[in-house]
């Protein structure tokens, strides 16, 4: 049998026990029709998102389906370079509402 001495933390003998292992009031889980999905959370965030008409990345107003206007460019851009694109289709959504802006 071993004993296992433990190190004394300076300063902390002065701090209330009370305080150091107070309970911490955790957030009402949410129950819609994502909470029985077996995906993972950051699935039901963007599912989440996308019922509420907002990116699902970042949370702004969605101007198309899924993405905010800086993230639709993000995407956009990084399919083109993806496929080694020369030429821009200017008609799609995200050339017009660029314009716009």
């Amino acid at each position: 049998m071993s004993l296992v001495l433990t190190k004394r933390r300076p300063g902390l003998d002065i701090i209330p026990p009370s305080l150091l292992y107070s309970r911490v009031e955790m957030p009402k889980k949410i129950k819609d029709e994502f909470t029985g999905l077996s995906v993972s959370r950051q699935r039901k965030y963007q599912l989440r998102m996308r019922r509420a008409r907002r990116c699902i990345i970042c949370g702004e107003p969605a101007v198309g389906k899924v993405f905010c206007l800086r993230h639709m460019v993000k995407k956009r851009e990084k399919g083109r370079k993806r496929i080694g694109a020369r030429k821009r289709l200017k008609g799609a959504l995200s050339y017009r509402l660029q314009a716009g802006q």
